[in-house]
């Protein structure tokens, strides 16, 4: 720090010297923080011991410890910052990645990458108060919806479905759902920098409405799925929709049926509907579903890593977010940066658990591959996951990439675009289902595995221009996600991306894509960096992250690798149990994954001891850890292809 003092003099040519010292003295000292500031950002990675780095590192953590609901400190190397003359100053540590012994996505090892042993001889009554509890937050999350308390509002009903998601640079947009009239409700919000309410601003958006033809899914629609969900349909108004008897007859004439059209559904005969289920007769208005208006506001001219509140039209209740951290000169503003991942989600006592821990880790974004609602073209559940997820996604952005129950039913990805849209013209997209966006640190891609994806096609076209675009200064990190998995050794939904892997997989390893997310199986696997079938070092890690608590149970029927293998070579980790991932970008080269059960599935119901449960029929080697904790190293040498290499160092 260098230190003026101000000189007294009584003499004015003695005055006049002292202000000139004085500028002189600020001009130096303002020198000399830029200078340090730039020292710090090019810090050299051998540089010697308090040239960059605070002189004692005696306080710095091991790794090698798996992550815990808050954030694994035993694995990070801390990025500390000062003042100097007002400017902010990262002392940085020369180094950032683990420490030895730590498990490392490069150095694939056999055996379990969690240090985590399940305890021996485990009796009922040491675990008597854990079951307790688990019960107690079963029973809390199933009814948590209903428990919650109406929302306040001008002009009832409020003003529901609150989510938001990033749109284009500088941008949040806020999507909300309204049954009011257009002149009673209008798609605005109000919003201000939190701490500054004074200087409040206003944001008008567009509405839309759309219609759909009901499909009735048969027996899992109410209730009878093996994880059911509290927002089922009742029998009785199935019945009441597929009938006709009280207009399908003419004139004024009860007695007078029309033929083919008159019908007089009973509770017997909707319980007769099985999976896969059937639609609604397209001519019966009592088959149709209306959505609620559909608001959309983009909120522009945000501040990066900045806490903003703010309200929509006719609820009076204050939501807050946090925009994620932006690019920034110096590195501790872009590090560490959190990113929650998750897939296939539902609407379950489990899909409501992810949520909750998904916002008690508060992450700077969270990024969702696939399977939503599970409304699967009954668009009520639209609306009742909607009030579901408001807790977390209106206040964490969240982006997703569309799944077979957005496509499948007759969704037809019609209301997943509505509720839930993504910035693809900003990305020179055609098609709102594949996308790409820079999030602080990383480049997002997010691919529709139910679109074309033969060279030549749009979908390829785009994704070749889009990863060739990649600025690998500013985004370092490239990550893909998509919803059908090109690696899994679960015999669920085996293949189906064989077509999508076969004419993508060169593309993604070309341009050395560092992860790529899928959902789809109902289970958690991760793989080693893999190519072509086979580990590579210069290969993305895949993350197959189908397990955040959809209806349809758990996929536990694992295969096996070649020549006996218990599983493929590539296979690092999998089981057959309910959780969230948690993604830490700790520099440009070095990230820290963690995926956290929070249930299994035993005795036909969930299990929320998570600590100790193991799912019925889980047969893979990693049934009973509660965890899994991986280094993922992102290594710039592949990045070019003269030094591109699938050997392992």
């Amino acid at each position: 720090k260098l230190l003026v003092t101000p000189l007294h003099h009584p003499k004015p040519f003695a005055l006049k010297a002292s202000r000139a010292m004085l500028r002189a003295a600020l001009i130096l000292a303002i020198t000399l923080s830029a200078a340090l500031a730039a020292a710090v950002e090019t810090c050299p990675k051998n540089a010697p011991p308090g040239s960059c780095s605070p002189p004692s590192l005696a306080d710095r953590p091991r790794g090698g410890e798996a992550e815990d609901e808050g954030t694994s400190l035993a694995q990070l190397r801390p990025v500390r910052s000062h003042i100097v003359q007002g400017t902010d100053v990262c002392d940085q540590h020369s180094e950032c990645g683990p420490k030895a012994g730590a498990p490392v996505s490069t150095r694939p090892t056999p055996g379990k990458t969690s240090p985590y042993q399940r305890p021996p001889n485990a009796t009922e009554e040491s675990l008597a108060h854990l079951l307790l509890d688990a019960q107690d937050d079963y029973e809390q999350v199933i009814s948590a919806q209903r428990k919650m308390k109406p929302a306040s509002c001008d002009k009832p009903p409020c003003s529901s479905q609150v989510h938001i998601q990033l749109g284009g640079e500088n941008e949040i947009v806020v999507s909300f759902a309204s049954k009011l009239p257009l002149s009673d409700c209008h798609a605005q919000v109000v919003f201000w920098e939190k701490g500054h309410a004074v200087r409040k601003r206003t944001a008008t958006g567009m509405a839309e409405t759309y219609s759909s033809l009901n499909y009735i899914t048969g027996d899992w629609m109410w209730g009878d799925a093996p994880m059911p969900s509290p927002f089922h349909p009742d029998k009785e108004a199935i019945a009441e929709q597929m009938s006709t008897y009280d207009w399908a007859y003419y004139g004024n004439d009860p007695s007078r049926h029309v033929p083919h059209i008159w019908k007089n559904i009973t509770v017997e005969d909707v319980a007769k509907i099985t999976y896969p289920g059937e639609f609604g007769d397209y001519w019966n208005p009592g088959n149709y579903y209306f959505s609620p208006r559909i608001h959309t506001v983009v909120l522009h001219g945000l501040k990066p890593d900045t806490h903003y509140e703010y309200m929509v039209a006719n609820n009076h209740k204050v939501f807050q977010f946090k925009t994620p951290k932006g690019e920034a000169r110096l590195v501790c503003k872009r590090y560490p940066f959190r990113v929650g991942l998750f897939s296939d989600l539902g609407q379950t006592a489990v899909s409501a658990f992810s949520m909750q821990q998904m916002l008690k880790w508060s992450p700077e974004v969270a990024l969702l591959s696939g399977d939503l609602s599970y409304a699967d073209g009954y668009g009520i559940r639209w609306d009742s996951f909607g009030n579901l997820f408001q807790p977390l996604a209106a206040r964490v952005p969240i982006m997703y990439s569309p799944g077979n129950h957005e496509f499948a039913y007759g969704e037809s990805f019609v209301p997943y675009s509505k509720r839930y849209p993504m910035p693809y013209r900003q990305s020179g997209s055609t098609n709102a289902m594949y996308w790409s966006r820079k999030i602080g640190p990383m480049h997002v891609i997010s691919l529709n595995t139910y679109d074309s994806t033969a060279r030549g096609s749009d979908q390829y076209s785009w994704l070749k221009g889009d990863l060739e675009s990649v600025d690998r200064t500013s985004t370092p990190w490239v990550i893909v996600m998509m919803h059908a998995p090109f690696y899994s050794s679960n015999a669920a939904h085996l293949m189906e991306a064989k077509v999508m892997r076969t004419n993508m997989e060169d593309l993604l390893y070309e341009h050395s894509v560092n992860i790529v997310l899928s959902g789809h199986v109902h289970s958690y696997e991760r793989t080693h960096p893999t190519f072509a079938n086979e580990t590579c070092a210069c290969g993305p890690v895949y993350l197959n992250l189908g397990d955040a608590g959809n209806r349809e149970g758990p996929s536990n029927t694992w295969l096996g690798g070649n020549d006996g293998a218990a599983q493929p070579a590539w296979s690092a980790f999998r089981q057959s149990s309910f959780g969230i991932g948690k993604l830490t970008l700790q520099c440009s080269e070095w990230a820290t994954f963690t995926w956290i059960r929070n249930s299994c599935y035993t005795n036909g119901k969930p299990d929320f001891n998570a600590a100790n449960c193991v799912t019925d029929g889980d047969d893979s080697s990693d049934a009973s850890d509660p965890n899994d904790f991986i280094w993922i190293e992102r290594q710039p040498k592949c990045e070019q292809a003269s030094t591109r290499t699938c050997k392992f160092a």
